[in-house]
């Protein structure tokens, strides 16, 4: 059996390494949600490892139970995805967090993403063929959307990787209960440890994939006693309890029950009802932008949700003489439900609907490979599908990394800049082959095999290219980077007894990481007032604000300043430094 497994995962590997490894050192923190995530494990990290005249109440207070922020709580997720990011720094660094970097914390997205295609791999040999699940992870592993997530500390790829896991379990007992077996004990428990995962990674988006799942499947199954008591009802709950139930009493003993209660209605009902921070967006939205974040797979989306209904439904009228059918009323089971309610909650996010992809990637794979989607002439909407599908490719391969290229300020080194043009072009030609070989007239399902074979290797050049070569040549998107950068030349160093830092005008969270959580944030009116008072101090100020103030902080003002785009509010910036007065002496004041 090991021997069957190890060339498909092998060669999946590759591909995840190929997707998901460059980029992740030379791309600087994110903003917003990235910066936040990062810093937050970097203080609890601080919190285990920094001797005790080292640590700092307001930044170490919570420890490893209570996600901090600089000097604030950040609860508005559980902690699993902080403690996988701190364990890995502290691994990485040998328990030195003045040795960290970015890229340790981003470590278990991509770790999770690669666990992720495997798992999807596995469960597709287990529910259709072995050519369609080894082509629909694949597909998985070179979705934009989950490549440019796994470069980001974020919870996102943890919950992917949780949440695939629990429907794995979920169909293995789908699949013994559907043939009027008893699913191994091992398997309930274990659906409800990932389960109990999911909930620690991102609150309750795991429990609703699975359990709207599993009530869709539980109305379709003919012997619903059978596959009520095949989920572990009783003991699987209390596994959950179990795992969740330590860190929920140790929050509240923080910070209080009613505080608890406030976040979790925040952060669940009112996300729900109504957009936050601005992110919102019509229903239609994910389905919209599934043309491009699950691209290749996207082309037979549609196609392969048609013929899983339909078969869904010729299973359900033929079931006594074709019980042992379960592969299409599950994948539709676990994306249908979910990706109704994500289209429906006020606030909308483009990951919002990561966990529901591998059951995307493998419907629609299923249909590409199959006679099905290609027999009779061509119709005007198939048409247009292929010209949706080549023009989509040709934008995630070639025009968005041209268009970061051209207006980000990318300044690549050595022979990146030939090897990233070589790349694009490698993945342009892929892509327009695959699309040239749509259009001709009976593709057949080994057209439509080669077509997406060649979009994968297509995004995998380009996508290696894009983070691995032109983001982190940008210079325009990274301010926090420039301004970093500018401080340590002026002599300006992170440690404990670094001088005290503060910013007006750009104060967002890749500064806040980029200073280990010391970042003053201040208005304009305060801004003066705080410089002046510290003179061995720093401060981040716009351009125009800094020249009009009085001649004594002018006189502070560095040569160096940092201009460029500040992506999170859509506008530029144009900033300097004020560093020490002369002969000041650089006092020890967080």
């Amino acid at each position: 059996m090991a021997r069957s497994w190890w060339p498909g995962g092998a060669a999946l590997l590759g591909l995840c390494a190929l997707t998901l490894v460059p980029g992740q050192g030379g791309i600087p923190a994110v903003d917003r949600d990235e910066s936040r995530f990062a810093q937050a494990s970097r203080q609890m990290f601080e919190a285990a490892a920094l001797p005790p005249e080292r640590l700092r109440d307001g930044l170490h207070g919570g420890g490893w139970a209570v996600p901090m922020v600089g000097d604030r709580p950040r609860l508005n997720k559980p902690p699993l995805t902080y403690w996988l990011q701190g364990g890995s720094a502290a691994a990485l660094t040998g328990g030195d967090p003045s040795a960290d970097a970015v890229w340790m914390y981003r470590l278990p997205s991509a770790i999770a993403a690669a666990l992720a295609v495997l798992i999807s791999w596995r469960l597709g040999v287990a529910m259709l063929d072995p050519r369609a699940a080894w082509t629909g992870a694949a597909c998985l592993a070179v979705s934009p959307m989950i490549v440019w997530d796994a470069h980001q500390a974020r919870a996102d790829q943890v919950l992917l990787a949780a949440t695939t896991a629990a429907m794995a379990c979920l169909g293995l007992i789908a699949r013994a209960t559907w043939r009027s077996r008893r699913p191994g004990v091992l398997v309930g428990l274990g659906l409800w440890l990932m389960i109990a995962l999911g909930v620690l990674a991102k609150g309750p988006i795991t429990p609703l994939v699975v359990g709207s799942a599993w009530a869709a499947l539980l109305a379709l199954h003919p012997r619903r006693g059978l596959w009520l008591a095949a989920v572990r009802p009783v003991s699987g709950p209390l596994i959950l309890l179990a795992c969740v139930a330590p860190w929920a009493i140790a929050v509240i003993g923080s910070i209080g029950a009613s505080e608890a209660l406030q976040i979790l209605r925040r952060e669940v009902l009112d996300r729900s009802a109504r957009a936050a921070e601005g992110h919102w967006g019509p229903p239609g939205y994910h389905l919209l932008l599934s043309v491009a974040l699950l691209w290749p797979a996207s082309m037979g989306a549609t196609a392969g949700l048609v013929r899983a209904v339909s078969l869904t439904r010729r299973h359900m009228r033929e079931r006594a003489r074709a019980p042992g059918r379960w592969q299409e009323p599950f994948l539709l089971a676990w994306l249908v439900p979910s990706w109704v309610v994500f289209e429906f909650v006020g606030t909308k996010l483009p990951h919002y609907t990561l966990p529901l992809y591998p059951a995307a990637a493998l419907l629609s794979v299923r249909a590409i490979l199959s006679s099905a989607m290609w027999s009779g002439p061509p119709g005007a909407g198939q048409a247009m599908g292929v010209w949706v599908w080549g023009l989509t490719g040709l934008g995630v391969c070639v025009a968005v990394p041209a268009t970061l290229m051209v207006l980000g300020g990318w300044a690549p080194a050595g022979l990146g800049g030939l090897g990233a043009i070589a790349a694009l072009g490698c993945g342009a030609l892929c892509v327009i082959k695959a699309w040239a070989g749509l259009r001709r007239r009976g593709t057949g399902s080994a057209g439509g095999a080669r077509a997406v074979v060649l979009g994968v290797a297509g995004a995998s050049v380009s996508l290696a290219a894009l983070h691995g070569i032109v983001l982190p040549g940008l210079s325009g998107p990274w301010v926090s980077a420039q301004l970093e950068a500018s401080l340590r030349a002026e002599g300006w160093s992170p440690d404990a007894q670094a001088p005290p830092i503060g910013a007006v005008g750009f104060a967002e969270d890749s500064l806040v990481f980029a200073t280990r959580g010391g970042l003053a944030r201040l208005s304009p009116e305060e801004a003066p007032q705080w410089i002046a008072a510290r003179p061995g101090g720093w401060l981040v100020a716009p351009r125009v604000l800094a020249e009009s103030w009085p001649e004594g902080l002018r006189a502070r003002l560095r040569a160096r300043g940092v201009s460029g785009f500040n992506y999170s509010t859509g506008r530029t910036v144009d900033l300097v430094l004020l560093g020490p007065a002369s002969g000041a002496a650089v006092p020890n004041d967080p």
